[in-house]
């Protein structure tokens, strides 16, 4: 029963499932018995919802008119894709601002990771104003912290960061250019994801700027099951996340001393505090400000390097109307189509 049910789930909402075919397409169709104001309901009668995991053929689809609404376009076709004569009147673009956001994580078994100093380096060493732009084509928002704080992103600053590596004890010792702690090189490795384009071009621009202020950065690429095999055990120095969820997500699963996530070895007596009095809130007002409050010590101990906000960017057909951006999706309630 449990299997059926999940195959044809009940709701009050405004559609009901009225197929699925899996992996292809499913099929909503307007739900007369919705629940509270009848003037509400649904406006369109059905919703084919297809499923294609190729973002090219997807994109020509849409402006061929197969697809009236791509919900998620890839970063890669904008802008050139969906300028204005590429598009041709003929379709509208939303913004989308989901609560996913990218970091770079750090082991901090490694001596030179579990110092706050090389940290901070670290984090104003990647140039998150220039990348944005230049790479992510303003489709990213630089942070300083998990998007449930409002905190400031780190400057790039190399003079800080030669100022911080000195302060920890980092230092070119023989003249060679790269620094050393008892004679031994500062050698860091960072975990590439095969097929990441973008990062690619930054992990490259990172690796020059550690070059200049004498570390060592060399990226290796590896598979994504290797990658998150190797994160598992701790055989990582660095590596990139993407971490997709909610606003008020738990970050104790991510930064908590127990957090099934938290990969990097990181412990904070002063977050374990507030991760403790967390549950303890009895709403989402009650937690606000005690979320704030982490996010503030999590930009002070970086116990990763805090990168960006992700928005995403999803087409819609000129004779769709009525439709909203909401957060991170689109709203179909208000959705009405000409014949």
């Amino acid at each position: 029963e449990l299997a059926s049910l999940a195959r044809l789930p009940i709701g009050t909402g405004p559609f009901r499932l009225l197929a699925w075919d899996r992996g292809k397409r499913i099929r909503l169709g307007r739900n007369t018995d919705t629940w509270g104001d009848p003037s509400r309901s649904a406006h369109l009668d059905e919703i084919v919802f297809e499923i294609d995991t190729d973002g090219a053929r997807t994109l020509s689809r849409t402006r061929r008119g197969e697809i009236d609404i791509l919900p998620r376009m890839l970063e890669v076709h904008y802008p050139e894709q969906v300028e204005s004569a590429a598009l041709q009147d003929n379709l509208r673009l939303y913004r989308l601002t989901p609560d996913r956001y990218s970091f770079l994580l750090l082991n901090h078994r490694r001596d030179i990771l579990a110092s706050s100093e090389v940290r901070h380096a670290l984090s104003v060493l990647w140039d998150r104003g220039s990348l944005a732009r230049d790479v992510h084509r303003g489709l990213v928002r630089p942070i300083g912290a998990p998007p449930f704080g409002h905190v400031a992103p780190d400057p790039f600053d190399r003079a800080t960061a030669l100022r911080l590596l000195d302060d920890a004890g980092f230092r070119d010792g023989n003249g060679d250019g790269v620094r050393d702690r008892k004679d031994v090189p500062i050698h860091l490795t960072v975990l590439q994801p095969t097929g990441a384009r973008a990062l690619a071009q930054e992990l490259k621009a990172y690796a020059l700027e550690l070059r200049r202020a004498g570390l060592l950065l060399d990226i290796v690429t590896v598979d994504p099951s290797t990658m998150f095999a190797r994160i598992k055990v701790g055989n990582f120095d660095i590596a990139p996340m993407i971490w997709e969820g909610r606003a008020d997500d738990d970050p104790r699963l991510l930064f908590g001393p127990q957090g099934e996530l938290n990969a990097s070895g990181f412990r904070s007596e002063q977050l374990a505090e507030l991760f403790d009095a967390l549950p303890l809130a009895p709403g989402p007002a009650a937690r606000r400000p005690l979320l704030g409050r982490i996010a503030e010590q999590l930009a002070m101990e970086r116990p990763v390097v805090f990168l960006y906000c992700h928005d995403t960017l999803a087409l819609c057909s000129g004779r769709v109307h009525g439709l909203s951006a909401v957060g991170d999706r689109l709203d179909l309630r208000a959705v009405w189509v000409d014949p």
